[in-house]
């Protein structure tokens, strides 16, 4: 699976940049990659989520995008911040 928009969360601690930076270069039926190894990274999701649902997103988990995850053939599972629906 190859994404479409990096956070480059590497090279950035600044959680503020990483919510702005993901939304700004997003779009439909994109891939998302994120680390959630670096500081900035996991604080910035629930902003980046809030801000893609306002945009009308529906967002997946990357293995349901794929068609391996729950809801079956790319059915997908919908996110919220923090955990999967259902979870």
């Amino acid at each position: 699976m190859l994404w479409s928009v990096t956070a480059k969360d590497c090279t950035t601690a600044d959680s503020d940049l990483i919510t702005r930076r993901v939304p700004a270069r997003s779009s439909r039926d994109g891939i998302i990659l994120l680390h959630d190894l670096y500081d900035g990274t996991v604080p910035a999701v629930p902003g980046i989520i809030d801000a893609l649902k306002k945009r009308g997103v529906r967002l997946r988990d990357g293995a349901a995008a794929a068609g391996a995850g729950e809801g079956g053939a790319g059915g997908g599972v919908s996110l919220r911040a923090g955990a999967a629906e259902g979870s």
